[in-house]
């Protein structure tokens, strides 16, 4: 997303955008962008940089690291950028976008907080069901 510094009022500027998922290249094996990545956004230009707020959402397609179901949940997160604007005409914000959206992805997804997860004998997800596996307590099987 690229702001050209002559288009920002001595007042700044706020907007909105919307900006597909591979364009930000954001899709990865464990997570799909279900939905344009909105961005709403303020920006004013202080001394020498431009300083930038903006509120990012969208919707993701998750697997659960338990259940193996997949899943999707809604993601939204508010950051504060600056930038040094000496000798530029614009300033590019993707790739601070891109790594923000990016670094919020989890490590270990869960569809719940109290998914059961699969019988590790007959791979039935415990959520939907209760298997009828003989499982031990004691860890030995």
């Amino acid at each position: 997303m690229k702001l050209f510094l002559h288009q920002i009022p001595e007042e700044g500027l706020s907007s909105s955008v919307e900006r597909d998922s591979a364009e930000l290249d954001l899709d990865t094996n464990d997570v799909q962008i279900k939905s344009p990545v909105a961005i709403a956004y303020s920006v004013f230009l202080e001394q020498k940089e431009l300083v930038a707020h903006l509120a990012l959402q969208c919707r993701r397609g998750l697997v659960c690291a338990r259940c193996l179901a997949p899943f999707e949940d809604d993601f939204s997160k508010e950051i504060d950028l600056a930038y040094p604007i000496a000798g530029a005409t614009f300033v590019d914000l993707t790739d601070d976008i891109r790594e923000e959206i990016v670094v919020d992805y989890p490590i270990k997804p869960l569809c719940q907080e109290s998914c059961k997860g699969v019988c590790p004998e007959c791979g039935q997800n415990l959520n939907e069901a209760v298997c009828g596996c003989e499982r031990r307590t004691d860890g030995i099987t």
